[in-house]
Formats: C-alpha cells, structure tokens, sequence
C-alpha cells in the first residue's frame, strides 16, 4: 500500500499536492482516466489521498460486483503510487474521504498549492466554495479540466 506520512513530510518533497478521492481512483480503475494523465495534468505535485479515502476503498473491495473489483484492482495499482495521509479530524468518520478531504486540503492549502482530484459534484461544490483549486473529470467532455482558474 501507499505510505503513510504525516503532513510536515509531505511539504519537505514539494510545492503543491494533489488529493485524489475516491471517483477520481475508480475512475482510473475503470480505464476511464489513466493515472500518468492525472500526474502530468498536475505535473509536479506530489499525488496523497486521506486515509480515509483508502479506508472506503477497502470497504468497497470487501463487497462483490463491479464496484468491488475496481476498487480492488485499484488498491493493488493505483494506491501503492499515492502517499496516504493521515486525517485525525474528530469530525470525519474512519470511512467519511470528502470530509477528510475537505479538512485536508483547507489545511494543506495554507502551506502549499493544493489542488483535488474528483468527479463527485458535491466535493467540487464545496471546495470551490472553500476557494481551493478543483481538478474536475467531466463526463460530456471526457476529460480532466480546471474548475477553478488560479495562475
């Protein structure tokens, strides 16, 4: 699996961090994104998702069906390439990723460029709202675009 770290050595690596969540991991499960496309949209971020966000991965891949297998396929394949962090915040649930997302990026985003990778429209929704930098999977479109503008 990925790593663990804390956030302070997250910082030491880079300038900015990308947080998957979980649609954006099944996404790639599915072929539907690859994940190098992911990296080189964001290039030289470093790529972590919440422990959290593993936590519903497991869940899902304990049950059978289609969602099961993609997030199996996904904890062999995509996981092991990410640095999982851990989100003690009492407010989010063990298996609760927006959440830890959302407190995760509003404290990542004081320190360092922090931009999310989703296709849940709820998350994009409150992220923009929280003024952090949204990458948005767009299903008309096929494909990855900036759902908010920073320079």
């Amino acid at each position: 699996m990925g790593s663990y770290k804390d956030l302070g050595n997250v910082f030491d690596k880079a300038s900015c961090v990308v947080i998957l969540d979980t649609s954006a991991i099944l996404l790639i499960s599915q072929n539907i994104l690859k994940f190098e496309d992911v990296i080189s949209f964001v290039k030289g971020c470093i790529p972590v998702m919440p422990r959290q966000v593993l936590n519903e991965l497991e869940k899902h891949a304990s049950r059978n069906g289609m969602k099961g297998r993609l997030a199996s396929w996904a904890l062999e394949n995509v996981v092991p390439k990410l640095q999982t962090v851990e989100v003690n915040v009492e407010k989010c649930k063990q298996d609760e990723g927006d959440c830890a997302i959302v407190e995760l990026s509003k404290e990542l985003s004081k320190k360092v460029r922090t931009i999310v990778i989703t296709a849940d429209a709820e998350l994009k929704k409150e992220l923009m709202r929280l003024g952090i930098e949204v990458v948005w999977y767009r299903r008309a479109k096929n494909k990855l675009e900036s759902a908010t503008l920073f320079s």
